[in-house]
């Protein structure tokens, strides 16, 4: 399977953009592009990086063709596993015409899109122990396989964010409200309309679900701003933590596709984990040697991540780097110290009892229980006296 992964390590934020190209240094931020070639078990067998300036989209093309000249595999073989933001119709044609393999999540929801009752829906469990629900779905307007996940921690973590938004929302619409009540305020319908246009455009996610009614007096003053929840937010809310993969692939088992495009986010997710803990972070970059040792740092440790991980998956350990790391902190390193009747200072080093199931992967790995005991014994050192007498001499004024 040859997997194309897009990770941007080097972004300029706009204002940092505009400052270096007035000083004539338009070319030391760029967005730096590393396209990764793997097999089916997440192992890197070639990697490039590419310049990321152009449009995700339209480079897609450029990175195939380089990748299928350094990689030996024929065509038939390989799978492109991308994200929704590069999934445009263009780039799906140029594959299969190409003769790939394509695996994505849908780039826009497809209005028809109908669940296939012939079929009967797939539960899986995550590594996280959630239970996604899988269902083959058909549209009359598309070729394509869809596949709909529903997704419960998906589902949770985008209705604490919505939630959090029209709180906000709402929160700033009071604020507007209680503005009504004073005295000195501003009043006027045009400059309370200015603040609600403000207020939309900066939650434009939630506000679009509102119904926002201000009344003015004969003076053109707003007396009052009544809003409610539309019946269209209800329905947005009952399809949050759904999303729909699509491939051209001949699919027997809807959980292959899932597992496909789960090679991409397990991928993302090792390197998010890995620039913490490797502390390759803020990652702007002044020079091409120090963008190559912070991607070939990265690569090696992913390597060596994904090795552990693939021999615990062979005995049904599926954690994930973030998990392993969880469990692997509860053993601590203990330092005992103490002095004997000869004042000599003995300090003993060693490692905690490991958890059950610590023990159970270091078992796996073949890795020792205890790494070290070491102890160390510092002696007395004996002060001499010296008696010495100093007779200093000075000369006379």
């Amino acid at each position: 399977m040859c997997c194309v992964f897009f990770f941007f390590f080097f972004q300029a934020e706009d204002g940092i953009r505009d400052l270096v190209r007035s000083r004539g240094l338009g070319d030391v931020y760029k967005r730096q592009v590393l396209a990764l070639v793997t097999n089916m078990y997440g192992f890197v067998k070639s990697s490039k990086i590419f310049e990321g300036n152009m449009s995700d989209s339209k480079s897609l093309r450029l990175i195939i063709e380089d990748l299928k000249e350094r990689t030996s595999e024929g065509i038939n073989n390989s799978t492109v596993v991308i994200d929704a933001g590069i999934a445009t119709e263009e780039n799906l044609q140029m594959l299969e015409s190409k003769g790939y393999k394509y695996v994505c999540v849908s780039r826009s929801k497809v209005k028809d899109l109908k669940v296939d009752t012939t079929f009967e829906s797939v539960r899986l469990m995550t590594k996280t122990e959630q239970q996604l629900t899988l269902e083959r779905v058909e549209s009359s307007t598309h070729t394509d396989y869809f596949l709909k996940v529903n997704s419960p921690g998906k589902r949770a973590k985008e209705q604490s964010m919505k939630n959090q938004f029209e709180q906000r929302f709402e929160q700033g619409l009071e604020l507007l409200k209680s503005r009504l009540t004073k005295k000195h305020s501003i009043k006027k319908t045009e400059k309370i309309n200015q603040s609600i246009g403000r207020l939309l455009q900066k939650y434009p996610s939630v506000s679009k679900y509102y119904k926002i009614e201000v009344k003015s007096d004969e003076k053109d003053l707003v007396t009052d701003i009544h809003y409610c929840r539309t019946t269209q937010a209800e329905e947005v809310e009952s399809n949050l933590g759904v999303y729909y993969l699509r491939t051209n692939m001949e699919v027997e088992k809807e959980e292959i596709v899932w597992e496909i495009y789960n090679t991409i986010r397990e991928i993302e997710s090792t390197f998010r984990c890995l620039k913490t803990d490797l502390e390759l972070r803020p990652v702007y970059h002044k020079n091409n040697d120090s963008t190559m040792a912070h991607l070939n740092l990265g690569l090696l440790a992913y390597t060596v991540v994904n090795t552990i991980r693939q021999r615990l998956k062979l005995k049904q350990i599926n954690h994930s780097w973030t998990e392993l790391k969880r469990i692997s902190n509860t053993q601590k390193l203990v330092s005992t110290r103490g002095q004997n009747i000869a004042d000599e200072i003995i300090e003993v080093r060693k490692s905690s009892i490991p958890t059950q199931e610590f023990q159970k992967i270091l078992s796996t790995l073949n890795y020792k229980k205890y790494p070290f005991t070491k102890k160390s014994v510092v002696h007395r050192i004996e002060m001499q006296n010296v008696n010495k007498t100093v007779i200093s001499h000075f000369p006379s004024g």
